[in-house]
């Protein structure tokens, strides 16, 4: 059986927002890398300022991309949300009761210019939510789940979707997918930022010293290089706990602060470098 497809709730004022964060965002790196001159000391704070501020203008770019294409797909498996990337599966049997209300749906979100609402949130009118869908002030659709927890979605035909909703519901209910986050990608960020802080801090250090030599013992045993990897780990754990904590809440906020690990760790690194 074919896949019955929703879109959400469009908003224009949000897509012309996340155009021009875009676009403002990619015309900062162009200013940055044509106009702004540095000393060689300088150079590499400079690379990682620019690739961090390119990171966040994709991040944009997906959120941008995201709401334009985010779907309900009602399949035989359950209501599978998708956007690029990312999919989510609520199985038929999980639903318990499936009601259209009006909320306001304003909850903050990392980048509120865009609207796009992916992960758990406080809702004022019904308390604790997961929330896949845009912000909006229009009718959504509310399930309740068995464990009586609620997941508001907010398609576009709202009287539509919950009939088919509840069509799907009778005929199929007892597949139980799992919709989850691969950690390992969380652990692969953070050997990767480590690797990072290790090469700069040894090439910086090792030319520091008149043998010149990259991966001497000098290097390695030296004080500064002890106490500057350590200034480098501790900002780098914690981003990596936060990450494993939202890995429950919200999935896009999590890759974010996976994939931000290494450019964090770079940009650290060079001020670190820098300074001292």
């Amino acid at each position: 059986m074919m896949a019955e497809k929703f879109k959400i709730i469009s908003n224009v004022k949000f897509l012309v927002n996340g155009v021009l964060l875009f676009s403002l965002l990619v015309l900062a790196n162009a200013y940055l890398i044509t106009s702004v001159r540095v000393n060689d000391e300088y150079r590499i704070l400079k690379i990682s300022i620019i690739l961090l501020i390119f990171y966040i203008a994709f991040y944009i770019l997906f959120l941008l991309l995201s709401t334009i294409t985010m779907k309900y797909e009602l399949t035989s498996n359950g209501i599978r949300i998708k956007i690029p990337l990312i999919t989510d599966v609520i199985p038929y049997s999980w639903i318990k009761e499936v009601e259209i209300k009006k909320l306001t749906l304003n909850c903050f979100t990392l980048i509120p210019f865009i609207g796009l609402i992916y992960g758990t949130y406080i809702i004022e009118q019904c308390g604790p939510a997961s929330v896949y869908g845009i912000r909006t002030d229009h009718e959504v659709v509310v399930l309740r789940l068995t464990d009586d927890t609620n997941v508001i979605l907010t398609p576009k035909n709202p009287q539509k979707f919950v009939e088919s909703i509840l069509n799907y519901k009778n005929k199929f209910g007892r597949n139980y997918p799992v919709a989850h986050v691969n950690t390992r990608i969380l652990y692969l960020m953070v050997c990767f930022s480590l690797i990072i802080a290790l090469i700069l801090y040894t090439v910086h250090n090792a030319f520091s010293f008149k043998e010149k030599v990259l991966f001497s013992a000098k290097v390695f045993l030296s004080y500064n290089f002890l106490a500057k990897s350590f200034v480098v780990l501790l900002p780098l754990l914690f981003l990596s706990f936060n990450a494993s904590k939202y890995f429950y809440r919200s999935k896009i906020v999590a890759y974010f602060i996976v994939f931000l690990i290494p450019f964090l760790t770079l940009l650290i690194v060079s001020l670190v470098i820098t300074v001292c």
